[in-house]
């Protein structure tokens, strides 16, 4: 399962370990902790059940834009069509590709796109987008799939870690509707701190 989460920006973590504090949107809106997470930074991680935990990519950006993403992940794969998750904190974004399978929905990190194809997979919207760009740049994986994994031509920027997240397998069948009340929850999330950031 792919669980999105908020923490304590004054925690110390890495990416062999998540923050102690971190909490899923849901989590966070039920205990109401003293502290205030930053709602552009988040963290993406896996159910230990499937393998693998925290994904080395972290933090992945902005609470709305993942929010976003996790809904348009969900519409996707509902009608059987492969879904990206893009970074935003960085300066060269990362894609996850979550690809439907005959018996799964598999996970993988893909390796670089072109600075002109790095886009938001993502209809337009009040902070990510001006114009919708999901046609080109699910056209431009399409084509280019076998370069972007492991030892093709775009895997050069590729981490060690990278490289192993390929093919995860995500066979849970509630796969869809969690995605979606994430987003759910992290849109509420986002709603409950925004007045909050913008005083600060």
């Amino acid at each position: 399962m792919l669980q999105l989460y908020v923490f304590n920006p004054t925690d110390d973590w890495d990416d062999d370990r998540p923050p102690p504090s971190a909490l899923r949107p849901g989590e966070y809106l039920r205990h109401a902790p003293a502290w205030e997470p930053d709602i552009n930074e988040t963290l993406l991680m896996l159910d230990p059940a499937v393998g693998v935990s925290l994904l080395p990519i972290n933090p992945f950006g902005p609470l709305e834009y993942l929010a976003a993403q996790l809904t348009e992940a969900a519409d996707r794969l509902a009608a059987g069509k492969r879904a990206l998750i893009r970074s935003s904190i960085e300066s060269v974004p990362t894609y996850l590709a979550l690809e439907p399978g005959d018996d799964a929905t598999y996970l993988s990190v893909l390796g670089r796109f072109p600075n002109d194809m790095e886009h938001w997979p993502l209809a337009p919207g009040p902070y990510y987008s001006r114009s919708d760009r999901r046609a080109e740049l699910h056209a431009f994986v399409d084509a280019h799939r076998d370069e972007l994994r492991p030892g093709g031509a775009r895997s050069d920027w590729m981490s060690r870690d990278e490289k192993r997240l390929q093919n995860i397998r995500l066979a849970d069948p509630s796969l869809l509707a969690a995605l979606r009340a994430e987003a759910a929850d992290a849109v509420r999330l986002y709603e409950t701190l925004r007045p909050l950031a913008r005083r600060s």
